[in-house]
């Protein structure tokens, strides 16, 4: 009888690759992404007013349009980088996979998880995400992955276990 190998990554996340895996989970909740487009929406309303042909806009008013079109942006890229800040100091994080599920483990921590616990596994801008539930996933860079076809190997591993959404 043939087992199949274990795979194992060892990587601890950039800026870059949180941000990237950061948008990826939000664009999979039409919650997150509505929540996204309240500021943004009030913007476009002030904007809409400010353009009256009757409207004195003053100084606070150009300040407040800076601010419905700013925020949103700004505190995603300050929240990733609390984050990220936070979690370099934990890292880095080791994966292994195998036809059980994945060990995490890093400096001060140690998880298992089956593969019965993950919902869906899938690939997104460069970082696979295998999901523990609607919004939350385990990221890994596909860089820190040793071989070209660790991923596709991994999406295996989690299809022969029985997780209901790999690829998707």
């Amino acid at each position: 009888m043939e087992t199949s190998p274990r795979l194992e990554a060892t990587f601890s996340l950039t800026y870059g690759e949180r941000l990237r895996a950061g948008w990826a989970l939000t664009l999979q909740s039409p919650s997150s992404l509505l929540w996204l487009s309240v500021f943004p929406l009030f913007g476009i309303i002030l904007l809409v007013l400010m353009l009256m042909p009757r409207s004195q806009n003053s100084a606070m008013d150009l300040v407040a349009l800076a601010g419905c079109f700013g925020f949103v942006p700004f505190m995603f890229l300050f929240n990733t980088y609390n984050a990220h800040r936070a979690e370099r100091s934990r890292g880095p994080y080791t994966y292994r996979f195998d036809e059980d599920g994945l060990q995490v483990t890093s400096a001060t921590s140690e998880l298992k998880q089956t593969w019965a616990a993950i919902p869906r596994v899938r690939e997104s801008y460069g970082i696979l995400l295998l999901y523990f539930n609607k919004r939350c996933a385990h990221c890994i860079p596909l860089r820190a992955l040793d071989s070209s076809g660790a991923a596709g190997a991994i999406m295996q591993l989690a299809s022969a276990a029985g997780v209901p959404r790999v690829g998707t």
